[in-house]
């Protein structure tokens, strides 16, 4: 097992007094087969209690319903988060044919219609995508996947400050450059083009095994592959996803998955930080 220790925190600054505010955070990490949560504590400066729902996908937000006059809220969270050691999933006998034929099934694809049909964030053309990431005749979903997670990796280069989090691919590829969403959302619209089901991710990274984005909550992908089932993913640093990967969400993309939202009621708006620190208790 290894043990986790996460801290989050965030300020948000208002440059005029807020009189109302609804505010959403989606940082708690979730049970999963291999993921377990405890000591959970959420604290912020108003000594407000946290409400907590369930998102379309199962993961659970901490809400806020706070009443002004106020200029800053802070909010703390704490949780230890025990995870199973990785081990790479077993494969089943299944053809090429057999793959396709799966993909193809009318009841597959609606049941895993959210995670086919392109959003806004994960719609590209054809003629848009580059020539290298179509799914070859003679290659499984398994192999597939493994060369477009090298491919993205090598073709994006990570940078930040010059995409948003709502940055159409076109644009991503014309850039070259992003972050961990984009590379992201790049797979997702290159799989779903392809007809493979595929879900945006969030979560955290332990920050002592120096991969790219672990400073900040970070982004992967879980992609359907018929001879194993789910499989997680990371075209930011080319691996696919163990034991050093905390999940908190899964959706269609950014926006099912977005760290804080909200609404307030005030003159005029303000600023928003956070930090993230991951640290690994022990292992064994």
């Amino acid at each position: 097992m290894a043990l986790y220790n996460i801290r989050y925190e965030t300020v948000n600054n208002y440059n005029s007094p807020v009189n109302e505010a609804y505010l959403n955070f989606l940082i708690i990490p979730q049970e999963t087969e291999d993921q377990h949560c405890f000591n959970l504590s959420i604290e912020s400066n108003h000594k407000a209690e946290a409400q907590f729902s369930e998102t379309l996908y199962g993961a659970k937000a901490a809400l806020f319903r706070l009443k002004g006059p106020f200029i800053l809220f802070e909010l703390t969270m704490t949780v230890q988060v025990e995870k199973q050691l990785w081990n790479f999933p077993s494969f089943k006998n299944i053809s090429i044919a057999d793959e396709r034929a799966i993909l193809e099934d009318h009841i597959f694809k609606v049941k895993n219609k959210d995670f086919i049909i392109p959003t806004t964030l994960t719609e590209i053309n054809a003629n848009q995508l580059p020539p290298e990431t179509f799914i070859l005749p003679s290659e499984t979903v398994f192999q597939y996947v493994q060369r477009i997670n090298t491919f993205l990796h090598y073709f994006l280069s990570y940078e930040a400050n010059v995409t948003t989090p709502i940055t159409t691919l076109p644009e991503i590829i014309q850039l070259r450059k992003g972050v961990c969403q984009d590379y992201s959302h790049l797979f997702i619209g290159i799989m779903r083009h392809n007809g493979i089901p595929v879900r945006y991710v969030s979560g955290y990274l332990n920050q002592g095994k120096q991969y790219i984005g672990a400073a900040a909550m970070h982004a992967w992908v879980e992609v359907f592959v018929p001879s194993i089932g789910w499989l997680g993913i990371d075209p930011t640093n080319n691996i696919f996803v163990n034991e050093h990967y905390i999940k908190v969400a899964h959706g269609c993309d950014y926006i099912d998955c977005t760290t804080v939202k909200g609404v307030y009621l005030s003159d005029s708006g303000g600023t928003t930080s956070y930090s993230v620190q991951i640290t690994e208790q022990q292992s064994q």
